[in-house]
Formats: structure tokens, C-alpha cells, sequence
């Protein structure tokens, strides 16, 4: 969550806390009692927004996440399998192709895994009845393919991804827009009318109406304290 948009949402939700603590005082305004409960049901909205953009993205993570670990494996199997058969033929050429390792396919990006994996399934079908000599059956080429095609299908979870982070990203602005505009539009003027009746209660919900940008607030404490530091000891830059 960018500065901006997090400071916004800490004011939304000091703002609804305040609200809430004090409903027994806005609750016996008719204007306020329609708009406040409003205010706080779309505020309510953020954190759902929030948890359902996560949930979806690491879910889509650990999905492709387990489809390469899976698909690694069985290409690893395989290169096995072809590199025995290419030793024992004297076959340069398939050992080249199919000198694979656990690490060198952990190394791989996914379109170049996605790419060796079809160049292993198509040597693999080639030599399937071989293959089948040293224990890597029919069954186990359809696995491999399989896998490349499960894995081809989720290798674009990174664009998924970000598309989640764009809708999230356009559903919390909009959150935030219709909490914000609810409250300069109805509740701060109905607000006004508790200065005089509740005044403990108008200048809590003052106080928590301001944004406060936390990570200004500390960057000006560190500058000041720097301040105040070289003007007690204006000596302790110099050499």
C-alpha cells in the first residue's frame, strides 16, 4: 500500500473509531444516524478489499510455485533416463541435449524451463520404449506433459498478479473516495452542530479527521534531533 493511500485509510479509520465510540451522542441526530453508519459500513470495505487482493495473489503463487517444483522433478527424471540411454549409445548429441541437473533447471527462467521441458518431451516419446528399460514408463512421459502444459498455463501469474494489484489497487481508491466524500460532503457539516452540544466529541473527530503522514513525521523527529544534536556539539563534523 503506497504512503498516500495508507495515510488516507489511517485517517478513515481513526475517523470510524471515534464515530464509533461516541454513537450514543450522534446517534440521536436523524442526519447522522443515516450517514454515519453508511460511512462506516464503506469503511468496513478496506480490509476485505485488502485480504481478497492478498489471498488471491498468494494463491497464485503457491499454485505456480508447486506446478515448477513438480515439473522440475519430472524433467529431471527423464533427463535421467536419456542421459543412461545416450552413455550407452555413445549418443554426443542426446547427452548435450538432455545434460540437465536439479540445479541448472532451479536456475532456469520459466519460459527457458517451459522450452527445455517440450525438448525433453519430444526426445523422451522418441525414446519411450527405451525408456521404458530403465524404468520411466509411458505413464511418466504423460505426467511430463502434462506438467509443461500446467506449468505454460500458470507461467503468466506474474501479469495475473499484477493485474490483481491494479483491480485492488482502483477498488480500495474507490473505497476510499466514497468514505472521504461522505465525509466532507454530510458528515463534517453535521458535525458542526455537535461543537457547542459535544464538544469533547467534535474535537476527537476533528483530531482524527487529519492525515498525518507518519513517514514525514519521522523524517522531520530524525532531522530535528540531527538539528539539535550539531548545535550542542558544532565541533563533531570538523577534524
Amino acid at each position: 500500500m503506497q504512503k498516500k493511500t495508507a495515510n488516507s485509510v489511517r485517517m478513515l479509520k481513526s475517523t470510524s473509531l471515534v464515530l464509533g465510540q461516541n454513537q450514543a451522542k450522534w446517534a440521536t441526530s436523524v442526519v447522522l444516524a443515516k450517514s454515519v453508519p453508511s460511512y462506516m459500513e464503506i469503511v468496513g470495505m478496506i480490509d476485505d478489499a485488502a485480504v481478497d487482493a492478498d489471498k488471491d495473489i498468494l494463491a497464485a503463487a503457491i499454485t505456480k510455485n508447486e506446478t515448477r517444483d513438480n515439473l522440475e522433478e519430472e524433467l529431471f527424471l527423464c533427463c535421467s533416463g536419456l542421459i543412461s540411454i545416450a552413455n550407452y549409445e555413445k549418443n554426443a548429441e542426446l547427452a548435450q541435449a538432455v545434460k540437465h541437473t536439479e540445479s541448472s533447471l532451479e536456475k532456469m527462467k520459466d519460459d527457458q524451463l517451459i522450452t527445455t521441458g517440450k525438448t525433453v518431451l519430444a526426445l523422451a516419446k522418441a525414446n519411450a520404449k527405451k525408456l521404458e528399460d530403465y524404468g520411466y514408463m509411458a505413464a511418466d512421459i504423460t505426467a511430463l506433459e502434462t506438467l509443461i502444459g500446467q506449468f505454460t498455463a500458470v507461467q503468466a501469474t506474474p501479469r495475473s498478479e499484477e493485474s490483481t494489484r491494479v483491480a485492488a489497487k482502483m477498488s480500495m481508491n474507490e473505497i476510499i473516495r466514497k468514505a472521504k466524500e461522505l465525509l466532507t460532503d454530510q458528515i463534517d457539516h453535521q458535525m458542526e452542530l455537535m461543537r457547542r452540544r459535544e464538544p469533547e466529541f467534535y474535537n476527537a473527530y476533528q483530531s482524527a479527521r487529519k492525515i498525518i503522514d507518519i513517514g514525514v513525521r519521522h523524517e522531520k523527529k530524525e532531522k530535528t534531533l540531527k538539528a539539535e544534536g550539531e548545535r550542542q556539539n558544532p565541533e563533531a563534523d570538523t577534524e
